[in-house]
C-alpha cells in the first residue's frame, strides 16, 4: 500500500471527495436544468438516469469535480425528483452508474468546456507539481495549487489520493535530487560537524541533553547572561554554517523549504533524525541554517529591544530631572529678577540725589559712591545668575540632559549588546556606508573609542555634546548612539544583515508568504468553494 506524505486531516479529505453541501438557495441555482439539459434529458427513458444527469452536472458546474452516485444527498436527489416532476417512487440513484455515468460524463465535459483528466493531463500535473514542490513548502500548499490550475485550465478535478500520490511522489523526487548533491558536497568534516549534533552535551562527568536538543530554543530575555548564552550558540551555529555553505549553495533551497526541512526537525526526537539515513543530512543542514537565520533575527529584535528600552528610561529621567530642577532653575530666575529690582531702585536713588538742589556736589558725589559700591555686588550676583540662565538655555537646547541620561545608561546597554554587533556580518552593498565605517571601527578597536572614530554618522546637535570640556570624545555616549543609529537602521533598512530571511525576495513565486489561511481563502473565492458548507472547514 503506497504511503502518501500527510497532506490535509482526515476530515478535510473527506470534505474533498464528498459533493459540496447545498444551502436551498444554491441548490435551486445548481439543479435547475437549463434548456438544452431538458431537451438531452428527453432522449432518457430511465428517470433515475435523469435525475442522476441533472445532480451530476451540479455538482460539477460547483467544484469541477465527479463524484460516485452512492455520494450524492438525499435532499439533493428529492429537490431534483420535485423540479423535474418525476415519481420518487421509480428513483433508485445508486443504480447510476457504469457506461450511462461515464458517457454522461463526457457530455457535461464537452458542455462545460473543460478537459477529462487522463494520463496526458497526469504528466502535465506532476511537472507543475515539482515546480511547486522546488518553490514552497507545506504539501497542503502545493495541494491547493495543483486544484486551482486544474480549475484555471478547465481541466476535470480528480479526486484526493489521485493528488496526493502525485505530491508524494514529487516530493519525494525533488527530495532525492537534493539528498544527491549532498552526498556528492559534503565533505567529511562537514558530515561529522552535523552528526556531532546528535551527540549528547558533556558537562563535567555528567552527560546532559543532546546538542541538537539544546538547540531548539534560545531565551528571548535581553538579559546580559541570557545574551550570552545565544552568542555561544550563534558562534557554534555560524561554524556550521561557514562549513555546510557550499552545500547549501548548491542545494539552492528557498526559504520555505528550509523551514519545512527544518519544522521536522524541531517536531522529531533525536533518535527519528537519527534513523534518517538517506536523508537525515538535508533535514539537519536545513535546521543550522533556519537555526542561525532566526537567532540572527532574534539578536537583532534583542538589540532593538535592549535601545528601546535605554531610550525610554533615558527620557523619562530627562523629565524627572527637568522636575526636580524647576524649583533652582526658578530660584535663579527669582534672583536675578531681585537684582534687577535693587539696580533699578539704586539708579532711582541716585537720579533723586542728583536732581536735588539742595544738597552740595560733594554731598551728592559721597551718597551716589555709597550707593554704587552697594550696586557693584549686586551686578556681581546678577552676571553670575545670567550665566548660570545662559548655561541652562544651552543645554535644554542642545538635550544635553537627555544625553547626560543616555550617557549614564550606556554601560549597562554595552553590556547587552556589545558582543551582538560584533559578531553580526552586514551587506556592504546594501547599507549605509557611514553607519558601516562605525561599525567595523567599534569591531576592529574591540569596542574602544579613540580620537580617530567616525563622526560621519552624527548630526550637528550630536557632535555639540558628544564632547566633553576637554574636547575628548565621551566614548560611554559615542557608543549609546552609535547603538541607537545601529538599530534604527535595521529597522529602516538602511543597515542589512547578510544572514537574515528576507522572504520578500521570494513574493513572485506561485505561492507568496500568505499565510495557510489567507491562502485558503484566495483559493476559495476564485475557485467559487467559499459559497459551499462542507467547504468552509478545509484546513
Amino acid at each position: 500500500m503506497t504511503t502518501f506524505v500527510k497532506i490535509l486531516p482526515s476530515r478535510n479529505i473527506k470534505l474533498f471527495d464528498n459533493p459540496p453541501v447545498f444551502t436551498g438557495e444554491q441548490r435551486k441555482q445548481m439543479f435547475t436544468a437549463q434548456n438544452w439539459v431538458l431537451k438531452f434529458l428527453e432522449t432518457f427513458s430511465n428517470p433515475t438516469n435523469k435525475i442522476g444527469f441533472v445532480l451530476q452536472l451540479g455538482y460539477f458546474r460547483a467544484v469541477n469535480k465527479f463524484y460516485t452516485s452512492k455520494k450524492y444527498y438525499n435532499n439533493d436527489v428529492e429537490y431534483t425528483t420535485r423540479n423535474l416532476k418525476i415519481d420518487s417512487d421509480g428513483i433508485a440513484i445508486t443504480e447510476y452508474k457504469g457506461r450511462t455515468f461515464l458517457r454522461h460524463q463526457e457530455v457535461i465535459l464537452e458542455k462545460m468546456g473543460f478537459k477529462k483528466f487522463n494520463p496526458e493531463i497526469k504528466n502535465k500535473l506532476i511537472t507543475e507539481a515539482e515546480l511547486l514542490t522546488s518553490r514552497q513548502q507545506k504539501p497542503r500548499l502545493i495541494f491547493m495549487s495543483l486544484v486551482d490550475f486544474l480549475q484555471t485550465k478547465k481541466i476535470q478535478v480528480p479526486n484526493f489520493y489521485t493528488l496526493a500520490e502525485i505530491i508524494t511522489e514529487s516530493l519525494s523526487n525533488y527530495e532525492n535530487k537534493l539528498v544527491q548533491i549532498i552526498n556528492e558536497s559534503l565533505s567529511e568534516d562537514g558530515a561529522t560537524l552535523i552528526d556531532d549534533l546528535l551527540e549528547k552535551e558533556d558537562s563535567g562527568t555528567v552527560s546532559i541533553r543532546y546538542t541538537l536538543t539544546a538547540l531548539k530554543s534560545h531565551s528571548h530575555s535581553i538579559r546580559a547572561g541570557k545574551i550570552k548564552e545565544n552568542i555561544a550558540d550563534y558562534e557554534y551555529l555560524e561554524k556550521l554554517f561557514q562549513k555546510i555553505y557550499p552545500v547549501l549553495d548548491r542545494l539552492q533551497l528557498t526559504p520555505k523549504m528550509i523551514k519545512y526541512y527544518a519544522d521536522v526537525v524541531f517536531r522529531s526526537q533525536v533518535f527519528q533524525i537519527s534513523r534518517r539515513d538517506k536523508n537525515r543530512y538535508l533535514y539537519l543542514i536545513a535546521f543550522i541554517v533556519n537555526s542561525f537565520y532566526e537567532l540572527n533575527d532574534m539578536l537583532v529584535l534583542k538589540i532593538n529591544k535592549a535601545v528601546q528600552q535605554s531610550k525610554n528610561s533615558g527620557e523619562k529621567e530627562e523629565k524627572d530631572l527637568l522636575f526636580e530642577n524647576r524649583l533652582s532653575r526658578a530660584k535663579i530666575m527669582k534672583n536675578v529678577a531681585s537684582g534687577l529690582s535693587q539696580k533699578r531702585q539704586a539708579l532711582s536713588s541716585i537720579k533723586k540725589i542728583m536732581f536735588d538742589r539742595s544738597s552740595s556736589s560733594g554731598t551728592k558725589i559721597e551718597a551716589v559712591i555709597k550707593i554704587l559700591e552697594k550696586d557693584i555686588a549686586i551686578e556681581k550676583q546678577i552676571d553670575e545668575d545670567l550665566a548660570l540662565i545662559n548655561d541652562e538655555i544651552s543645554k535644554i537646547s542642545n538635550n544635553a540632559d537627555y544625553y547626560d541620561t543616555l550617557e549614564a545608561k550606556s554601560r549597562k546597554l554595552q553590556n547587552r549588546v556589545s558582543a551582538i554587533i560584533k559578531h553580526f556580518k552586514f551587506d556592504e552593498k546594501t547599507s549605509d556606508r557611514d553607519l558601516l565605517e562605525s561599525i567595523q571601527y567599534f569591531k576592529r578597536k574591540n569596542g574602544r573609542i579613540d580620537t580617530d572614530a567616525p563622526l560621519d554618522i552624527f548630526n550637528d546637535k550630536e557632535l555639540k555634546v558628544l564632547f566633553d570640556k576637554k574636547k575628548k570624545i565621551r566614548v560611554s555616549l559615542y557608543k549609546i548612539l552609535l547603538f541607537i543609529k545601529v538599530s534604527h537602521g535595521i529597522r529602516s533598512g538602511v543597515l542589512n544583515l547578510l544572514h537574515s530571511y528576507d522572504y520578500r525576495a521570494f513574493e513572485n513565486y506561485l505561492i507568496p508568504l500568505n499565510t495557510w489561511k489567507d491562502q485558503k481563502q484566495k483559493y476559495l473565492e476564485r475557485s467559487g468553494l467559499s459559497k459551499f458548507k462542507n467547504w468552509d472547514g478545509l484546513e
